[in-house]
């Protein structure tokens, strides 16, 4: 469809939307789902492709579980989500459910990539939803440094902490300049 619109307005940015009631009807199956190996479901996203729906969700499942079981548990969403949206491509990110977060752990790991680029750690926020780790961390660089530059650093931090905690968190860096060197 968005290669059909570009071909006779020329380039453009197109948005495709999805019709709100097929998101309803998704999270209503989806809430329907009732299995003790799945702590939630979130990242819920439904876009339209050249392929047709794609139903992408991120599942929190128990870390003790093995895959054979959570197989399973993957096949029954999919199967239930094509019950709304037939011919669907689903897609599932699965995460293990929470481990502890040792937020001095973490304020080593932010603190040896801000260090690299002559920076430091703020506060450090950790908040529960859902089961899932919510994380804000602050981070002061240089303030000379540009947008991009800063962008690439926030996005190696969020990879060094996700190396550590294997990512069922959402986190989020926020970057503000020195005010050391303002």
């Amino acid at each position: 469809m968005e290669t059909a619109i570009k071909r006779e307005v020329g380039p453009s940015i197109v948005m495709v939307h999805v019709e709100p009631e097929l998101r309803e009807r998704v999270e209503k199956v989806l809430a329907g789902v009732r299995n003790p190996l799945i702590v939630n479901i979130h990242e819920l996203n439904i876009m339209e492709s050249q392929n047709g729906v794609v139903v992408s969700m991120h599942m929190v499942v128990r870390s003790d579980a093995k895959l054979s079981d959570i197989n399973k548990v993957v096949n029954e969403v999919e199967d239930r989500v094509k019950q709304v949206v037939p011919n669907a491509l689903v897609w599932v990110h699965l995460e293990p459910d929470k481990r502890t977060i040792n937020i001095d752990e973490v304020r080593r790991v932010v603190d040896s990539v801000c260090s690299k680029y002559g920076g430091h750690v703020g506060d450090i926020n950790i908040v529960d939803v859902e089961g899932v780790n919510a994380m804000r961390i602050l981070v002061y660089l240089p303030r000379d440094m540009s947008i991009t530059e800063a962008h690439n650093i926030a996005s190696e931090i969020e990879s060094e902490i996700a190396k550590v905690y294997s990512m069922p968190y959402h986190v989020v860096v926020s970057v503000l300049p020195d005010a050391k060197t303002l």
